[in-house]
């Protein structure tokens, strides 16, 4: 069963306000100053979202995957990047560009059978 769009967003938001949340309290831009323990929950939960909700091999997830190598190191200066990545899903989720055209056909033949057509023969 597809996840329902709207409740995608609303994880999406609640991740992003987390982290203005953080970003709020942070004195360096790497988040230094703030506990690593909540950096670290922070980064992991961006990674988990991103892998959750992006479509296995996209953009989205090869972005993220870019940036894994940083959980060795400082981890705060992963936060800015994960994030972007998530609003870029974000943007294209809510104009509803998350379809594969596989996905596009199936639904458009599921209509017509629904509609009590049926789809034309090839070549017809």
């Amino acid at each position: 069963m597809p996840l329902d769009q709207t409740v995608i967003i609303n994880q999406i938001d609640g991740l992003i306000e987390r982290f203005n949340r953080l970003k709020g309290r942070a004195k360096y831009d790497d988040f230094s100053d703030l506990p690593e323990e909540e950096i670290n929950e922070a980064v992991n939960l961006l990674f988990a979202a991103i892998e959750r909700l992006a479509p296995p091999g996209s953009s989205y997830a090869k972005s993220a995957k870019a940036h894994d190598p940083i959980r060795g190191g400082n981890v705060g200066i992963a936060l800015a990047p994960l994030v972007g990545i998530l609003k870029a899903l974000r943007t294209d989720y809510r104009a509803g560009n998350m379809q594969s055209v596989v996905e596009l056909v199936h639904a458009d033949i599921f209509a017509d059978f629904r509609n009590g057509g049926s789809p034309a023969p090839a070549g017809i």
